[in-house]
């Protein structure tokens, strides 16, 4: 929904029949001015959907940061 009206061609309209937010005949008027539109930039933390999203559509990925837990091989010795 978000790069479809980018790709549509000039003087046409773009539709998109989604569950939350339906599009209908959007003249489709501001698309970017770059080449390959604007990079989408998907963040955060919900796994397992959250990155499946960023592979298929955004040019980058950011996470929050996780707390590694050493294994026991790598934990001090007393």
């Amino acid at each position: 929904m978000i790069t479809g009206p980018w790709t549509a061609e000039p003087g046409k309209t773009f539709s998109h029949n989604g569950t939350h937010y339906p599009v209908i005949d959007s003249p489709a008027l501001a698309t970017p001015v770059q080449a390959g539109g604007v990079p989408i930039i998907i963040g955060g933390g919900g796994r397992p959907h959250t990155p499946a999203l960023a592979v298929r559509h955004a040019a980058e990925f950011n996470a929050p940061p996780t707390a590694c837990s050493a294994s026991p091989a790598e934990s001090p010795v007393e």
